[in-house]
């Protein structure tokens, strides 16, 4: 087996699941606090977001089809 996997096994198997909650919690925030400034900055300029939106729902669903 590789070193290094060897090594992540280890750490893993050494935290707590209140360890890793944490840490998923915090990536989680990391990432939504990212998402929240990305629709932020698509809107800035935008005069009316809720065609803004609709377009972006047409794109979205064309791209990806229920």
């Amino acid at each position: 087996m590789n070193d290094d996997i060897v090594i992540m096994m280890s750490c893993v198997q050494k935290k707590s699941a209140s360890d890793v909650t944490t840490q998923n919690s915090a990536l989680w925030d990391g990432w939504l606090d990212k998402y929240v400034k990305r629709l932020t900055a698509d809107v800035v300029d935008v005069a009316d977001v809720t065609s803004a939106d609709s377009r972006r729902r047409n794109v979205m669903n064309a791209a990806n089809p229920r």
